[in-house]
């Protein structure tokens, strides 16, 4: 639309002079050169070689004229149905999105109103579990004298809470982690609060900030039963929703990151939390492989004081990533 109004605007703009052309050639010219005698050799008196004479020069310039109007408007109208088209697939690829969320909130609704979860923030809950195992882990790799590198350490602790502790995920996490020390895990950890099944408090230290701190947490469900249910479908389906969008030619990278924009603001601060620790482990490494979690800002909603354990996410996108709080410490609108 915009090409076909750059080009009327044009033809407008010249049309003065075209129609001065023409009153000059069909009225002006003929007068003149039937009134006005250079010398016999250019006696045009005689209208009929004037008739020829004019219809020999101007047939082919209105000729050649038409031809090009007639591609002008060719072009315009290809224009016009070329943008169209874009709009309408633009249109298509935007309500497959909202689809796409709409699928989404429905996973989400699936958890919130599981009857296990009822009365609980299940994110919030999935959240203190991660933290759970980790320091218990970390009390159990110390008491061991266990070495080991931060990110396979949050890597197994993530897989701990992912799969669970009972005999099918001890297979799946040799496969994967070779965590040769599960039994002996499961033993340490059964020294808490383990046997029950709702409503659970944990207790567990830790240091933070150069300071020995106490943390006692109230759980749904016993640490361990696994959460691969709820999340995998849900983590499946936001990662290929973020992929479809990254994957549209016909959009830019803003227009691309407003749609992502729309599909984070769906994710409040826990989901994206755990989305983070998704991410950090190989079960969720689509997330970094691809770059979604910086080029769409996937956790920039993450309030950072909440995570006092393990590689923190300040660290990781340091510059990479606008976390929220630092816009509104700068007086900055979200």
């Amino acid at each position: 639309m915009n090409n076909e109004n750059r080009i009327l605007n044009k033809l407008k703009s010249k049309w003065p002079l075209l129609l001065i052309f023409i009153i000059f050639i069909f009225f002006i010219l003929p007068v003149l050169i039937t009134k006005i005698h250079i010398s016999t050799l250019f006696d045009f008196s005689q209208t009929g070689q004037i008739g020829d004479t004019i219809g020999g020069i101007t047939n082919p310039i209105i000729a050649f004229i038409a031809a090009i109007l007639t591609f002008m408007a060719f072009y315009v109208q290809y224009e016009a149905n070329e943008t169209q088209k874009k709009q309408f697939m633009e249109v298509r690829i935007e309500n497959n999105v909202f689809e796409l969320l709409k699928k989404h909130n429905e996973n989400t609704q699936r958890i919130l109103y599981d009857k296990v979860y009822e009365k609980w923030s299940p994110f919030k809950s999935f959240f203190h579990e991660i933290a759970v195992l980790y320091w218990n882990l970390k009390n159990f790799f110390s008491e061991k004298q266990i070495l080991y590198d931060e990110d396979e350490f949050l890597n197994i602790v993530y897989h701990l809470f992912y799969f669970g502790l009972n005999y099918e995920s001890k297979v799946i996490l040799e496969e994967r982690i070779k965590f040769q020390y599960y039994e002996e895990f499961l033993n340490f950890i059964e020294r808490y609060s383990f046997a029950g099944y709702r409503n659970q408090s944990y207790e567990y230290q830790y240091r933070f900030d150069g300071k020995q701190n106490t943390e006692v947490v109230h759980l749904p469900t016993r640490v361990g039963l696994g959460h691969h249910d709820e999340l995998g479908l849900y983590f499946r389906h936001l990662f290929q929703t973020i992929k479809y969008i990254d994957e549209q030619e016909t959009f830019d990278i803003n227009d691309k990151y407003r749609l992502a924009k729309i599909v984070r603001s769906h994710l409040g601060a826990y989901e994206q939390i755990v989305l983070f620790y998704n991410s950090f482990s190989t079960i969720g490494k689509s997330w970094i492989e691809n770059n979604y979690i910086i080029k769409y800002q996937m956790i920039k909603n993450i309030p950072l004081s909440f995570i006092n354990f393990g590689v923190h996410p300040e660290t990781i996108y340091k510059s990479k990533i606008q976390f929220e709080w630092e816009e509104n410490n700068s007086n900055k609108h979200f």
